[in-house]
């Protein structure tokens, strides 16, 4: 799950209180639950945690391995099912669980990689400008020669691993019958 600095929630008023950490008032990312059953944001109590460290480090380090992932299936369904908006794009009523693939596939205002960048074009801009760079991109229309020549590479690299392989056994069998001869 994304950070919920790249998302606002669409009615967070109406989020029932017991989907929420007592130490942020936010819904729940990565929830965990205290021995005593408390539940909070895994990066809440682990601050508070973190913060109070100076006293006593075995301590705290025993109270970090109490925490229990929060695993209830019901739970975890309705803080994904939260709606949310898009901070980058503004496009609302996201399913908070939906948010990681909204912006890996089709948020506009997502950072991207050419599709060239596996034949090393190193063009990194929003996913709204990526067509009009595929336009212009170097690289993509010399796809087929230069994938030719990184596996060539790639070949002789190996070749060159097989022969030093080669050399470092045939120099230790030479050291070997020299040393075992004297």
């Amino acid at each position: 799950m994304m950070s919920n600095d790249t998302y606002i929630y669409m009615d967070e008023s109406s989020i029932h209180h017991l989907l929420k950490c007592k130490l942020c008032s936010k819904p729940f990312v990565d929830p965990v639950s205290t021995q005593n059953g408390e539940r909070f944001c895994r990066s809440c109590i682990s601050h508070i945690l973190n913060r109070d460290h100076y006293a006593d480090n075995e301590y705290q380090l025993s109270k970090m391995q109490t925490l229990t992932p929060v695993t209830e299936t019901l739970v975890l369904e309705m803080l994904d099912s939260l709606l949310v908006q898009c901070k980058e794009c503004e496009k609302i009523n996201i399913p908070r669980g939906q948010l990681d693939e909204h912006k890996n596939k089709e948020c506009l205002k997502a950072t991207v990689l050419c599709q060239a960048a596996d034949i090393k074009c190193s063009w990194v801009g929003t996913r709204e400008s990526l067509k009009e760079h595929l336009n212009e991109c170097k690289f993509e229309p010399l796809r087929s020669a230069l994938e030719e020549i990184f596996n060539e590479h790639d070949q002789l690299k190996n070749r060159i691993n097989i022969f030093e392989i080669q050399t470092n056994e045939l120099m230790n069998k030479k050291n070997f019958d020299m040393n075992g001869t004297c």
